[in-house]
């Protein structure tokens, strides 16, 4: 099984705390972030990574090399410009094989047990799975729903300050290599905004998985300074 971890984005909104790096290198305790999260799908033999690289991607690739020093084995996905999460997704496809795969927004660390996650989305048979969670202020998320059987019906991006809904997509997906077949190709887009709600369109399944375990984004400086904190009392 492999994993996608998506490392392409430009993180301007930690530029101000975090300058010159791309915001999966930004540093948690002495290490990189994107170390966290590679740490954490090794912890479930998750140990084939595709990194899709842009934004400063030297600097990822020449922390990480080929990944022997961590434990997996690291392959590079690298984007000429910006193409988006789908598009970066449709970039790596040459390193998928024919089966499903895992794929993780680059800014976005879980605690959530992978095997638990797979395992729903195989009971499922849909397209994909996507990890939610509940967070207390849902305004700065793109929220999704839900029916009683986990089956998405909506997504709803940032609707303002009086949200329905508390539930939000976690940045983790589980997804069936069908999913490529979706995306352009060569094009900037987005999974969340622009692929995800076309397949809610065309009928195709996609389910969520929700959990209470653990989540944080990285994407704002208040958030970046949470997982410092965060992080120091987890690693006791």
């Amino acid at each position: 099984m492999k994993a996608v971890i998506l490392v392409g984005g430009l993180g301007k909104r930690l530029r101000k705390v975090v300058r010159d790096k791309p915001k999966s290198m930004a540093p948690v305790l002495g290490k990189p972030f994107l170390q966290y999260q590679i740490e954490q799908l090794k912890k479930y033999n998750i140990i084939e990574i595709v990194l899709c690289v842009g934004y400063l991607a030297n600097q990822i690739k020449n922390y990480f090399k080929d990944g022997a020093k961590f434990g997996v084995n690291i392959r590079y996905a690298e984007e000429e410009r910006p193409l988006g999460t789908a598009g970066a997704l449709k970039n790596s496809r040459d390193y998928l094989e024919d089966e499903a795969f895992l794929a993780l927004n680059g800014d976005s660390y879980s605690e959530v047990d992978f095997l638990k996650f797979i395992q729903f989305h195989r009971e499922k048979k849909g397209m994909g799975a996507i990890l939610l969670t509940r967070v207390s202020r849902p305004e700065d998320y793109g929220l999704v729903k839900m029916d009683e059987d986990n089956r998405i019906t909506g997504f709803f991006e940032k609707p303002g300050k009086t949200p329905s809904s508390s539930i939000i997509n976690a940045g983790v997906y589980f997804l069936e290599p069908r999913v490529l077949n979706y995306i352009p190709e060569g094009r900037q887009i987005s999974l969340e905004r622009e692929i995800f709600p076309h397949l809610l369109e065309k009928k195709v399944p996609l389910f969520g998985y929700l959990t209470s375990d653990y989540f944080i984004d990285i994407g704002s400086p208040q958030k970046y300074a949470q997982i410092q904190k965060d992080m120091k009392e987890m690693i006791r």
